[in-house]
């Protein structure tokens, strides 16, 4: 049996399961069960235009989002790992997906039965963007300007690979040693440095000289021991 959900209702009763962790000093850090399977979702909001989820779930069953038009702010979201039956996924480990700010089409999203996945996922309000990539006149580099589209407009979306140097940073996201508002500034600080890495990248796919060079023997052994690492630390948090 599949399960289909318009997005709306899918956050909504996201928002409305049990809270399985919430510390008093981190007030803005909270961790509930995961509605539709085993696992949980983890809502941090730094600021009003900053957010960072994390999630660790699987499905006991198949289900199928149905996402209308909708207002996006920029997304970076990074898989760090996608398991399934299905071969033909949109997404795999590994890799990254960076939106920009726009409209989003209507799209159906389909999660396959058994399908476990982990994922880090930034959203940022453009006006945040803005205030750390424009110039001192005000405007943005004309690389950019693709990414903060009006909200009538559709929005730009890509995927990519994501580099060693990306994927240690998302583990000290996971591994924050800090709480309070030294927790804030720390994660935000990680935020920044991992939008950096993808914004380099896709600069350098504007001015038509990203070259995707085939990875050292030692670049994948350190991609799978940073992926060990991940997954011990977040299944040792469900515990």
């Amino acid at each position: 049996m599949t399960l289909i959900l318009s997005q709306t209702d899918y956050l909504k009763l996201l928002d409305q399961a049990d809270i399985i962790q919430n510390n008093i000093l981190d007030s803005f850090d909270i961790t509930r069960k995961y509605q539709f399977g085993e696992g949980y979702w983890r809502h941090i909001q730094l600021r009003d235009s900053i957010s960072l989820d994390i999630s660790n779930y699987q499905q006991p069953k198949s289900l199928i989002l149905k996402c209308h038009e909708r207002k996006h702010p920029l997304e970076f979201r990074f898989f760090v790992l996608v398991e399934s039956e299905f071969k033909d996924l949109e997404f795999k480990t590994g890799e990254y997906f960076l939106s920009g700010s726009g409209m989003a089409s209507e799209c159906d999203v389909f999660e396959a039965k058994s399908q476990r996945i982990v994922e880090v996922a930034v959203h940022i309000h453009p006006n945040a963007f803005r205030y750390f990539t424009e110039n001192t006149s005000g405007k943005l580099p004309r690389e950019l300007e693709h990414l903060i589209r009006r909200w009538d407009q559709p929005n730009y979306e890509r995927y990519g690979t994501q580099t060693p140097a990306m994927q240690i940073v998302v583990q000290q996201i996971l591994q924050c040693p800090y709480q309070g508002f030294t927790k804030q500034i720390y994660l935000e600080g990680k935020i920044w440095e991992l939008v950096a890495m993808v914004v380099d990248q896709e600069v350098q796919i504007r001015q038509g000289c990203f070259q995707i060079n085939p990875l050292k023997p030692s670049d994948i052994d350190c991609i799978y021991d940073v992926r060990e690492i991940l997954l011990k630390h977040l299944d040792n948090q469900s515990q």
